[in-house]
């Protein structure tokens, strides 16, 4: 509900009645500042609403005649390898390094995160009910070390106050995340989680299933490598490199 109500404000603010003409949602979408992938998320409420409104009171539904407009595909943003053992050495308390190690070991989506309780939790992994259903993450002994005993029967993430919000839960990332110099919340540990699972060797495939993607196109994303990837992998793999690395190691592989 608080998405809708933000991507639908600007509907909201500038039109007192629901605009029957494309024209007029066009011009409402290109007059948005925002960034390409913010304007492709209104788009998304408007196109929800108009095909409500057009079920429910018979209204045009103008988003049929609007293309979507073309988010910018920029390649995710991750902690290195070196920001990540930071985070890892930071002194917290148990609920919230089980909380930062959780959101590390499966990339699993803050909202998924929110809802486990106890019972979410079996020799196979954890289940979680996404975007895309539900479907089961494997899980470290080491993280599963760290959720013995914490929340109740009902919440896995209790706080002075009861259960912690969705609200609380980012409060608690974000504020680890900027005690090492880093601005950004639960969807960077995603981001992090599938960028160093693919780089330590994983398999986009299995990658698809943990993230609970329903496109292979989505998880593709994280394949693009950045300059140092490149750097180090051609180092160690063109026939040049390894012929040169063989012969300064006096003919064997080192």
């Amino acid at each position: 509900m608080r998405w809708y109500r933000y991507g639908l404000a600007p509907l909201r603010d500038r039109f007192p009645r629901v605009p029957g003409r494309p024209a007029e949602v066009e011009q409402l979408l290109a007059g948005l500042v925002v960034a390409p992938a913010t304007r492709h998320g209104h788009w998304r409420a408007l196109k929800a609403f108009y095909r409500w409104c057009a079920r429910r009171y018979g209204v045009r539904d103008v988003l049929a005649d609007i293309d979507a407009p073309r988010p910018s595909r920029l390649l995710p943003v991750a902690l290195t390898d070196d920001q990540v053992d930071q985070l890892l050495e930071l002194e917290l308390s148990r609920r919230d390094r089980a909380i930062v190690e959780l959101l590390l070991d499966t990339g699993m989506r803050l909202g998924e995160l929110a809802t486990l309780d106890r019972g979410a939790f079996s020799a196979g992994g954890v289940l979680v009910s996404g975007k895309s259903g539900a479907r089961v993450i494997p899980v470290t002994a080491e993280t599963r070390r760290l959720l013995v005993g914490l929340g109740d029967a009902g919440c896995l993430w209790t706080g002075r106050r009861g259960a912690l919000t969705i609200g609380g839960i980012e409060d608690v990332v974000e504020r680890a995340l900027r005690r090492i110099g880093v601005a950004g919340g639960p969807h960077l540990l995603r981001h992090t989680f599938a960028t160093l699972f693919l780089r330590n060797g994983g398999n986009v495939f299995t990658l698809q299933r943990i993230l609970g993607h329903a496109q292979l196109s989505t998880t593709r994303i994280y394949v693009a490598l950045d300059v140092r990837d490149l750097q180090l992998q051609h180092a160690s793999c063109s026939p040049i490199a390894r012929r040169r690395t063989a012969a300064g190691c006096g003919g064997a592989v080192c």
